[in-house]
């Protein structure tokens, strides 16, 4: 028999349940997986806006990596919000110390809502952090374009690959992934791109009219991390991850949480 894999989010508590820790947790438990969490940041928000943001102690966040990597195995890892330049040095120390690459690192950076969660002065940390440590980053394009420090928004989906191509060499991956989601541009098919400096694979998906996307880029990156841990090829990783999210924003109306951008229904699957 198999054995569970163990999956690990680094990322912000989400109050109201929909993204960061709490979406991922409920991800990878849908997959099959068990999930263990590093918090980064408390925030006080619900589906319309971001209160505000507690950003834990650096001392608080290395206990946290001492007591989880000291008694268990973890087959992946997924990143989500870091929020400021003291945790992005903090978490890639910790990584590097432990000798750990398998991750998957969402560099979230505004929440559904337009609130920042990311400090404007840790973009160029969060770069250094994706050239170094990321086996697979997943920027939407308001997030691509912060990455790479350009303003020229792409209309098409020509335009798309070329910011992928962007992303791949300014960041430096190498052999390693940009998954560049596409969900920004118009369009009744979403084309969500993944390249890996060689192979470039369109991932389609129809685009649902719902305004219950709330933490669809959390769940996305937790997905890829849970269905990596169990299968090597990537780009069929990434397809079952993708359809994953496009079932899961298709049945989120059978939920009903707030009145602004609702969270997605990662348990599609039992319903």
């Amino acid at each position: 028999m198999r054995r569970i894999r163990n999956i690990l989010s680094i990322a912000g508590v989400d109050s109201s349940g929909g993204a960061g820790i709490y979406g991922d947790l409920k991800t990878i438990a849908a997959l099959g997986c068990y999930g263990a969490a590093i918090t980064t940041a408390l925030t006080s928000q619900n589906t319309k806006t971001v209160k505000s943001v507690f950003a834990c102690d650096v001392e608080f966040i290395n206990d946290q990596f001492e007591s989880i990597f000291e008694d268990i195995k973890i087959d992946f890892v997924k990143i989500g919000m870091l929020f400021n330049k003291e945790i992005i040095i903090n978490v890639s120390q910790n990584l590097k110390n432990n000798n750990f690459n398998k991750i998957i690192l969402d560099p979230v950076m505004i929440a559904k809502s337009g609130d920042s969660l990311l400090d404007d002065t840790a973009i160029d940390l969060l770069r250094q952090m994706v050239s170094e440590l990321s086996y697979c980053v997943t920027p939407n394009i308001p997030e691509a374009l912060k990455l790479i420090n350009i303003k020229t928004y792409p209309i098409d989906i020509n335009d798309m690959k070329e910011l992928t191509y962007l992303i791949h060499k300014k960041l430096n991956l190498r052999n390693r992934w940009v998954y560049l989601k596409g969900g920004h541009l118009d369009g009744k098919i979403v084309v969500d791109l993944l390249y890996n400096g060689i192979d470039l694979h369109e991932i389609k998906s129809e685009r649902i009219n719902t305004k219950n996307t709330h933490g669809t880029g959390c769940t996305l990156s937790s997905a890829l991390a849970s269905i990596h841990a169990n299968n090597q090829n990537f780009f069929e990783v990434a397809k079952k991850a993708n359809a994953y999210v496009n079932k899961a924003i298709k049945s989120s109306d059978l939920l009903n949480v707030g009145s602004g951008h609702g969270p997605l229904n990662h348990f599609h699957k039992f319903n």
